[in-house]
């Protein structure tokens, strides 16, 4: 059982981390605006259902990282094909070719892909989200744990990035994953029972008010003390605890054989834990792109719809350039009322925008992604 200095610690580094976590959040928000607006959620809260494209002018960030996730699962995990096979370790190769375990790798293999196809599972739904987020955002992480409401199997869980709090061993692999999330007060109650409830989560129990978030945090660490061959869940290697982070209450204390986060990055700078990612190498160009489609529109509706020259003996008031915007002016010679030519040039715009387009693309690895029957080869340099 951990001791109040053990989980006011746990607390602590979780704090640590957040505020070293604090610059990412910042790009993340501002990538996630223009190539991933669903999960925009980092600096920028907002409801659910609501609007999430309105900064958005020009759609080939969102359609080129949902192309290259798209992609990654097509060629990585593709539901329809046999995307892996289980083999002895390299140590014990010659044991590949012995008849009795090839057709137990076999059937083990086939056991596995069926449990993954298996609708309850929506593991291909929730690997697509995750290889939306390591394009754009450069990390992905997946829980993977027993399912709460059923019996047997597996449970895939696609966390979004803010809820995550990363640290790398001596390796740079990741073994420690703190989250911190909301869940309603039933749904804790359904994971962790109503007798391991806080004083302030049974108080909100007793009110009834089941639909209430409370704030909880899982830490999982590699757990250094723990004796070999351990059996018990809370002597297993890896520690896993849920608390509840306002009173400091331990919920459910337990342990993992192994990492249960599967925590990708694109690609890594030295020094860094987060990773970086197609859409913040092509962030500017993104960009650029909304601007010029918003200048584009605006000068597209001056020639649909022009300004007017009202005559009216010289120009009188400001001269208004908006479509339909009218302008009067003093005229010595015939008065009619005609067009103000803005001079814009449309075609110019498309080329310069398309070349920009050319290069997001480029950016995301479109140009070598080939679709063929439905299926997905890729080439892509860079994928760590």
């Amino acid at each position: 059982m951990l001791t109040d200095s053990q989980i006011i610690h746990l607390c602590k580094r979780k704090d640590k981390m957040l505020a070293e976590r604090g610059t990412w959040e910042t790009h993340w928000q501002d990538l996630a605006n223009y190539v991933l607006p669903n999960s925009a959620d980092f600096n920028v809260k907002r409801a659910l259902g609501d609007k999430r494209t309105t900064l958005i002018y020009d759609s080939t960030g969102i359609h080129s990282n949902e192309m290259l996730a798209a992609g990654l699962h097509g060629m990585l995990t593709n539901p329809a094909q046999k995307w892996f096979s289980v083999r002895v370790r390299n140590d014990v190769e010659d044991m590949n070719d012995n008849p009795d375990v090839k057709n137990w790798l076999e059937t083990t293999t086939d056991a596995i892909l069926t449990e993954l196809s298996a609708p309850e599972v929506a593991f291909a739904s929730h690997i697509h989200e995750y290889y939306l987020s390591l394009c754009s955002i450069g990390t992905a992480a997946m829980f993977i744990g027993e399912p709460v409401n059923r019996e047997g199997g597996l449970s895939f869980k696609t966390i979004h990035i803010n809820e995550l709090f990363i640290a790398e061993n001596a390796d740079g692999i990741v073994d420690t994953v703190f989250r911190s999330f909301k869940l309603p007060l039933r749904l804790v109650v359904q994971r962790f029972g109503e007798e391991s409830l806080s004083p302030r989560m049974m108080r909100m129990w007793e009110k009834k008010e089941f639909d209430k978030e409370v704030d909880i945090l899982h830490c999982v660490y590699p757990r250094e003390d723990s004796p070999d061959g351990a059996k018990a869940s809370k002597l297993l290697p890896v520690a896993s605890v849920y608390l509840d982070e306002k009173e400091k209450h331990v919920l459910q204390e337990g342990g993992f054989d192994e990492m249960p986060f599967m925590v990708s990055r694109w690609s890594k700078a030295v020094g860094e834990v987060f990773g970086r990612s197609p859409a913040m190498t092509s962030l500017p160009d993104i960009k650029m792109l909304q601007e010029m489609m918003k200048t584009t529109i605006r000068a597209a509706q001056k020639i649909v719809d022009p300004p007017l020259l009202v005559p009216d003996d010289g120009v009188i008031g400001p001269v208004r350039t908006i479509p339909g915007g009218l302008n009067y002016y003093r005229s010595t010679t015939g008065a009619r009322i005609e067009p103000l030519l803005t001079g814009g040039n449309i075609p110019i715009s498309f080329e310069m925008m398309e070349d920009i387009r050319s290069r997001i693309r480029m950016m995301f690895f479109l140009d070598q992604l080939q679709f063929q029957g439905g299926c997905c080869g890729a080439v892509l340099d860079g994928l760590q």
